[in-house]
């Protein structure tokens, strides 16, 4: 089983790039890629003849859960900009939701104000 996630790091936190895409067994040709660049969850769409691209702040998220089963995983966005529904990710590799997961908790960890 071939994990698609992809982590780059560089020497600045701002700049940590995490990069998943969606399970090829179940959509062998139309897959949907995260990425995590510079603050922003970046969500591109593939379809036929044309790519769709979303780009969210991730202070502007308020939370990512997971949906998983046995394999696969759904990822699940809660942000200020859907205020009546969710935007969720499906057929993801469940160790590849975690690892994103994990990443974007921390980077709002890191970027949040500490209280003093």
């Amino acid at each position: 089983m071939k994990i698609n996630r992809t982590i780059f790091t560089s020497g600045d936190n701002n700049e940590k790039i995490i990069k998943i895409k969606t399970c090829r067994l179940l959509r062998p040709f139309f897959s949907t890629t995260l990425e995590i660049v510079e603050g922003h969850v970046v969500i591109t769409y593939h379809q036929l003849f044309s790519a769709q691209r979303t780009e969210l702040d991730i202070k502007d998220l308020y939370n990512v859960e997971i949906d998983s089963n046995l394999w696969f995983a759904e990822l699940v966005f809660y942000s200020r900009l859907f205020i009546d529904n969710s935007l969720k990710i499906d057929k993801l590799w469940k160790k590849d939701a975690e690892a994103f997961q994990k990443e974007v908790q921390e980077i709002r960890k890191s970027n949040s104000p500490t209280i003093s």
